[in-house]
């Protein structure tokens, strides 16, 4: 059978989700040639230490991408997001097979607009659409004509490097709550905000770790120190290796306005870490009763976090059924097997 060369394709030149989700598959996927195609910028630093194959450049256009796609000669595109997607869909023209994974599901899907349309436009030259959670497609505004050639995938999940990483992390502090993830209004940082000041009241010696960096990080720090919270809350910016951090905390907050999947949640559930998050996207899926909450207010949320550091045996439990439902996840085999079935059937 024929190797396969494989490029995905990427808008975005830093690290965060979907970039990692790559990373996981083109480390762990075999019998195929794969290369990281994205703007040049933050990500390269990153993919050096992988030792992946990469092809920066400049910013991603038409006439950029369409170079790149000559000189690669892939068997197959693999586009991950809306815009990356909608490129790599003009480029091909149906000569080559697009696969387009969609990691998120931000607003603008839920409505007849410029972007929903242009997507939907571009989905005849899609060979398969694959998606992170049952939440993209139902959202979407076109999502019942497109059920047809998407699927849903999950993200690939190792429990076990996730481990080894957090034993190995050069930060270990200690905290109660941790926030992990980019200062940005999907995050939702300052409802967080608002949450750990109310919790304050209620438990004084409250220690509070936020990891991440992003264009409202001025506007949080701002807002910390006019809540008075600058000796509960630490920030520790970006972290390549931020499970040291996870590891040492007793609960993972996730307040997102939107969420494709929310792979930190199960990050979290491997270190047996209850979580309690918004009741959006996967994250509704992942997160039950037994392993931490959802909820769609803030007050919600808040009762949740209180709860589980001021009482032991709800803490414990919720912790040790954290590690129990993390095995459903813990999937990184069986995802590469089936993105390399889908691979070959593309290409017939």
């Amino acid at each position: 059978m024929k190797r396969l060369k494989i490029v995905h394709v990427l808008a975005s030149n830093k690290y965060s989700g979907a970039e990692n989700v790559v990373l996981t598959i083109m480390k762990n996927i075999k019998d195929v040639d794969c290369i990281y195609l994205s703007p040049k910028g933050e990500i390269e630093d990153r993919l050096n230490q992988e030792g992946v194959a990469y092809y920066g450049i400049d910013k991603l256009n038409y006439v950029n991408l369409k170079k790149a796609i000559k000189e690669i000669k892939p068997d197959v595109i693999h586009a991950h997001d809306f815009l990356a997607s909608a490129y790599s869909s003009l480029v091909s023209k149906g000569k080559i097979p697009v696969i387009s994974h969609i990691h998120n599901n931000p607003p603008f899907i839920t409505s007849y607009g410029i972007f929903s349309i242009l997507y939907y436009i571009t989905c005849k030259n899609y060979n398969k659409i694959l998606t992170v959670s049952d939440s993209v497609m139902d959202e979407y505004v076109f999502g019942d004509k497109l059920k047809y050639k998407s699927l849903v995938v999950g993200n690939p999940f190792d429990a076990q490097y996730i481990r080894y990483k957090a034993d190995h992390a050069e930060l270990m502090n200690q905290s109660d709550i941790i926030y992990l993830g980019r200062l940005t209004e999907q995050k939702n940082p300052f409802v967080f905000l608002d949450i750990i000041q109310d919790l304050k009241h209620k438990i004084p010696n409250l220690k509070v770790s936020m990891v991440g960096a992003g264009e409202l990080e001025s506007e949080v720090r701002k807002k910390i120190h006019d809540y008075e919270l600058d000796s509960t809350i630490t920030m520790y910016g970006f972290q390549e290796n931020p499970y040291g951090l996870l590891k040492n905390s007793k609960v993972l907050c996730i307040p997102s306005k939107w969420e494709g999947f929310g792979l930190v949640a199960i990050e979290a559930l491997s270190l047996g870490k209850p979580v309690v998050a918004s009741n959006v996207g996967g994250l509704k899926n992942i997160i039950n009763d037994e392993c931490g909450f959802v909820g769609d207010n803030q007050e919600g949320l808040e009762k949740a976090l209180c709860e589980l550091l001021t009482d032991e045996s709800i803490y414990t439990k919720k912790s040790n059924s954290a590690l129990k439902r993390v095995k459903i996840y813990d999937n990184v085999d069986t995802y590469c097997k089936q993105l390399l079935d889908i691979y070959y059937e593309c290409v017939k």
